[in-house]
């Protein structure tokens, strides 16, 4: 037992010294948090050198979160990399030939990264590994990324789905929310939540 108490201690003594008890690790800025979260060898009070990039808002919410609402009241003038822009494009439905529409998203933002130009990733981005393969993507490009996490009560979602002109039926919106990942603030260099989850 006393073994387990000066291990506590030693864990908390550490903690102040890192100046991390009780609150976040300060970094030197978001880029070098960004990086050391990733797994890059730096050290959190010197800051790491980002190369130029894009600027990339990247949305994360379930279908109905109100997504295409928040793009247009906060990037009204940015191009959209969209999955379902990209299917209604192509002629499908939902959930048919989805590996057609999303090479055609991922290459829409290839070309925006490598003009390092800013755009908005307007996708589900249900889990933890669907966000990975976008922000992957847009941190080979060095750009510089902004995850926006919204979401609505579950009753709201599922009458606002009910009423939109979509192909995706009440009992798979339900799926997917079974299956939701809420982002961490660790995954991009600023992650925005909404109010009611803030703290």
């Amino acid at each position: 037992m006393q073994r387990t108490l000066d291990a506590i201690e030693l864990f908390c003594e550490l903690a102040r010294e890192e100046n991390c008890f009780g609150q976040p690790r300060a970094f030197a800025d978001a880029h070098t948090a960004v990086s050391y979260f990733r797994g890059a060898s730096v050290h959190p009070d010197y800051p790491l050198y980002q190369e130029a990039g894009s600027r990339v808002v990247l949305l994360s919410g379930l279908p109905a979160s109100g997504k295409d609402t928040w793009v247009a009241a906060h990037c009204r003038d940015w191009p959209v990399v969209s999955f379902d822009d990209m299917r209604a494009q192509l002629g499908l439905a939902h959930g048919k030939n989805e590996g057609l529409v999303a090479h055609g998203a991922i290459d829409k933002a290839k070309a925006l990264l490598r003009e390092k130009r800013p755009f908005v990733w307007n996708a589900t981005h249900l889990s933890d590994q669907m966000r990975s393969k976008s922000l992957d993507l847009c941190f080979a490009y060095h750009a510089d990324v902004e995850l926006v996490y919204l979401e609505r009560p579950r009753a709201e979602l599922l009458a606002r789905n009910h009423r939109r002109d979509t192909t995706l039926s009440n009992k798979r919106l339900l799926e997917m929310l079974y299956r939701w990942e809420v982002p961490l603030p660790t995954e991009a260099h600023r992650v925005r939540y909404p109010d009611s989850l803030a703290g």
